[in-house]
């Protein structure tokens, strides 16, 4: 009797706003091509987002129309919450890449890296920052820059 085949767990996929910007906006060179890699995303089952995103989508919005659509999308996402332990982490994280190796990155940026890195998601992303900071610390990108 052979053992049953295990099943792989789909990984989340943390939508970082820098790759929701050019989705979002009609004109956007890059937008074409994020836009069908997001459907896809969306389509598999694994696309997320987190507070620290939707906050920098909805304070950017143009009109009550415009932050009344990004409110829209992003209340469709299943959220990966802010425990308050990611604070911690995010200000040791900060730490550690300014001592260590001279960098510094957005408050924002390092708190999205510490929720992608705490529920084991793959943070997509067009943002060189994160690029950066997953050389340092155990968080997966899936970088569109």
């Amino acid at each position: 009797m052979s053992a049953p085949a295990s099943v792989a767990t789909p990984v989340p996929h943390l939508i970082d706003s820098s790759v929701w910007i050019p989705v979002l906006r009609r004109n956007h060179p890059t937008g074409p091509a994020l836009r069908a890699r997001v459907a896809q995303v969306q389509g598999s089952g694994v696309a997320f987002t987190t507070e620290p995103v939707r906050f920098e989508l909805l304070r950017g919005a143009r009109d009550d129309a415009n932050y009344e659509r990004l409110a829209g999308v992003l209340g469709a996402l299943p959220v990966l919450p802010v425990a308050a332990e990611r604070w911690q982490e995010a200000g040791e994280l900060a730490y550690r890449l300014l001592r260590r190796h001279g960098m510094q990155f957005p408050a924002n940026d390092l708190l999205i890296a510490c929720v992608a890195m705490a529920h084991g998601a793959k943070l997509v992303h067009r943002d060189r920052d994160f690029d950066l900071i997953a050389r340092h610390a155990a968080v997966t990108v899936e970088s569109h820059v």
